[in-house]
Order: C-alpha cells, then structure tokens, then sequence
C-alpha cells in the first residue's frame, strides 16, 4: 500500500487560446493536485496485481464553468494492472564480512603468540654457537623442536630419533590446540578447508601412535543452555567421525562437551571444537 500526493499543471489539448469565463479569463494549463493510494498484490514470484485509485483537483475553469481563481474540478481514476517480472526473480542476502574478518584478526594475534613463545624457547635453549643445547628427553624435547619447525643441527641427543623430528608430517605441536569454527546454530564449518587440518592432524596421530582429545563448544550468546549442550555434542561428534573417515581408530578418540561458553572475543570464536594431540 503506497499512498501519494503532487501538485503540477493539468493541460487541456481543447484549449487553444484563452478564454473568459465570466469575468476572469481561463488558461489551458492551470495549477492541479493528484493524491491517491496504490496498491500491490503477490500472486506469485513473478506476477504482481496492480491497482491505483487517485484523484486530481483544479481550478474551476478547467472546464470552461466557473471562476479560474478557485479550486473545484475534479477527477477520479481507478486502474488496475498485471506486473509481470521477466528474467531472474528475488534477491540475495549479503554475507555481513565482519565475524569472519575478527575470527582472522583473533586466530593472527594467536598465531603471533605461538610464534613470540616459540622464540623465547629458542632463545632459553641456544647457545653461543647457535646450536641446541636442551637436555630434555622423550616429549619435551620433540615438543621443543615442533616449535622451532622440526630442524636438527646433529647437535641434539635425547631419546626421540632424529628422523622422528624431521618428518614432514610434524605440521602441529603435541599439546598445541588446532580449533576448526562453525556457523551459527549449526554443525557445519565456516570454511570446508579446515578439513585439511584435520587430514594432516590424522597423519600426525597414526605414525607416531599419538592419542586425540576432541572438545566442542558452542557460543552462549545465542541460544538456550540445552541448545547449546546439544550443539558442542554435534560439533565434537562431526570432528570425531571425520577423523574416523580418516583412518583414525575410536579408541584413540577422546570427546568432550562445554556447551555455552564466552571464553573468546568477539562471540564467534566460541563455536568451534578443538583437536589436541598428546602422547
């Protein structure tokens, strides 16, 4: 429903010169007002009815009948019509960018964390002549080198083989979170890449035996306590079973739930399930 008013000239082709009516002369085009509704009616996606009931005052002149100084003339029109729409109907809902861009910004402030402590350890563990000098064995020591990027100088001794170091298949530190994001409400990733993760988190389980601990988690800013319970479950399980497809064993699995949680900022950082490896 569209009401409408206007004001212009109104031109009557019978006019061609001045007239005068009674004492006051008449002109061809004098001052009118238009008002009105238009109305609209969905038939289908592409067929639309159409109707418009307006009308228009002018001067009295108009007609040749009356003094030209006062309004009095006027008109009704009633229309109907079809809008027919050719070519593609409807419309497409923009992808509001924003949480996607501030769940980047969060995952690079990690990323340069990670980096900053891993440089730290480098620098506790260098000596002089730059080559390693921990005197850690078994896990700590891999850890350490995952997160230097797996190198070996020849100047490492401990119990972890140094063909277990340099394998190209330590992508991921053991005990290093690797978060994998879901759209609100639902189970599904925000991004289908992330499963490439989760292909080298599987290679990095089987060869070197290494346990999974699994834990879903969903954004208590939207949605019910239960909702939520029932989210973190569905998000942990699709990580699970994706893994499974992956060759991974369920006695190697282990899957928690948190529910709601507002741990993170902004909100969207908290629908995720988080994969750990550990020995």
């Amino acid at each position: 429903v569209v009401p409408f008013v206007g004001v212009g000239m109104i031109y009557s082709s019978d006019w061609r010169n001045s007239c005068k009516c009674g004492n006051v002369m008449s002109n061809s085009h004098p001052f009118a007002f238009s008002y009105g509704v238009q109305l609209g009616y969905r038939l289908s996606n592409r067929a639309h009815l159409l109707t418009e009931i307006s009308g228009i005052t002018t001067a009295k002149s108009f007609d040749m009948n009356g003094l030209s100084s006062k309004f009095g003339d006027n008109m009704l029109i009633i229309s109907a019509g079809l809008s027919i729409t050719l070519g593609k109907t409807g419309w497409k809902r923009v992808t509001d960018a924003r949480p996607y861009v501030q769940q980047n910004n969060y995952l690079m402030d990690k990323i340069s964390a990670m980096r900053s402590q891993a440089s730290k350890m480098e620098s506790v563990q260098t000596g002089a002549n730059g080559n390693v000098k921990n005197n850690y064995s078994g896990l700590n020591s891999l850890k350490l080198r995952m997160a230097l990027g797996g190198g070996d100088n020849g100047n490492v001794n401990d119990s972890i083989s140094n063909s277990l170091v340099s394998s190209s298949t330590l992508s991921f530190s053991i005990d290093t979170p690797v978060y994998f994001y879901f759209k609100i409400g639902t189970s599904e990733l925000v991004d289908k890449s992330q499963l490439a993760n989760l292909s080298e988190l599987a290679k990095l389980a089987l060869e070197h035996k290494l346990q999974i601990n699994i834990q879903g988690a969903a954004d208590s800013a939207t949605g019910s306590s239960n909702k939520n319970r029932s989210l973190s479950i569905e998000r942990a399980r699709y990580i699970a079973k994706e893994l499974i497809n992956r060759g991974i064993s369920k006695d190697m699995i282990h899957a928690t739930s948190l529910g709601g949680i507002s741990n993170f900022e902004p909100k969207e950082a908290n629908r995720y399930t988080m994969v750990v490896l550990t020995k």
